[in-house]
């Protein structure tokens, strides 16, 4: 079992390292190769269990040449099957997400998505991120396809411009100076899984920092099936995000939603509710990898 599974890791090593995907041929064809060598290997199994293998029905004649090199054979050619299958199957994986990117056109527009909450939303200061698994999207009122599956934050806004808008038209009724109005942040509404949206987004191809040894946004966004982001836009030129009837059942995800908010409501401190909420449902929005990882730990 040792020389199948070497096999499997080195051939997700080396499809990882590839600096550009092969065609779907390619990597079909090392599926094909590694099936045959697999077939090949039980084959040898096969033939040595029964001429003098270990175990085999011929073992009292004593090991047969062909036995003898099957010993060093059989295991070479699992390892080798293993390792072209497995880079083989990331390697169609890989084209299968990167069929799914973000097509260029749609790069930094405005489209009105339809679709559900899918997984359990992170909240902050500014607002909410969350992913959105898109059922429909329109561009301009034309049907178009974009990710599947897209992470969206919906951030606070300031009633600001309006608040400025409303003195400035009673400034001039008065003919008078507007005065300065106070800033309101208007927070987003409280999203649960499996709820379904209809909104507007602006959508972008993933985009991280550059830092050395940093973290790897574009890289955790391609594991975790996002290939796009973006933000929910509301305004007096974008129509408002209408809840819909209806909800997807994610249950796996919905009994996070209510264990946090369970933790969230009998424990006051909102860092130890986090805390908590961390170690249950494995939640890390409300908690600082620095600081609270110290106080459990140190």
């Amino acid at each position: 079992m040792i020389a199948p599974l070497l096999g499997a890791v080195t051939g997700v090593a080396l499809q990882l390292q590839q600096p550009s995907l092969w065609s779907a041929r390619a990597y079909l064809g090392l599926l094909l190769l590694g099936g045959g060598l697999a077939g090949l290997s039980w084959m040898i199994r096969r033939r040595n269990a029964g001429s003098g293998g270990p175990g085999g029905l011929g073992a009292h004649r004593g090991w047969t040449r062909s036995a003898v090199a099957g010993v060093w054979l059989r295991p070479a050619l699992a390892a080798f099957a293993a390792l072209a299958l497995m880079a083989g199957s990331t390697g169609l994986r890989a084209l299968e997400r990167l069929g799914q990117v973000l097509p260029a056109a749609l790069d930094g527009q405005e489209l009105l998505l339809v679709g559900y909450v899918a997984g359990l939303p992170r909240p902050g200061e500014r607002g909410v991120q969350f992913e959105f698994a898109v059922e429909s999207a329109r561009w301009n009122g034309l049907l178009v396809d974009p990710p599947s599956r897209v992470q969206l934050g919906w951030w606070s806004r300031s009633a600001e411009s309006d608040a400025q808008a409303q003195a400035q038209a009673q400034a001039q009724a008065q003919a008078q100076p507007a005065k300065p109005t106070k800033q309101t942040p208007i927070a987003p509404p409280t999203l649960l899984p499996g709820q379904r949206w209809e909104l507007v987004a602006r959508l972008q191809r993933p985009h991280g920092l550059a830092n050395p040894q940093g973290f790897d946004l574009e890289l955790w966004l391609w594991e975790q099936g996002l290939q796009a982001t973006g933000s929910v836009r509301e305004g007096r030129a974008q129509p408002a995000p209408r809840l819909l009837p209806g909800q997807v059942w994610l249950p796996v995800a919905q009994a996070r939603q209510a264990v946090r908010a369970a933790i969230q409501a009998a424990v006051p401190d909102a860092r130890a509710a986090g805390v908590l909420a961390a170690l249950v449902v494995g939640d890390q929005a409300a908690i600082d990898l620095v600081t609270d990882i110290k106080v459990l730990f140190w």
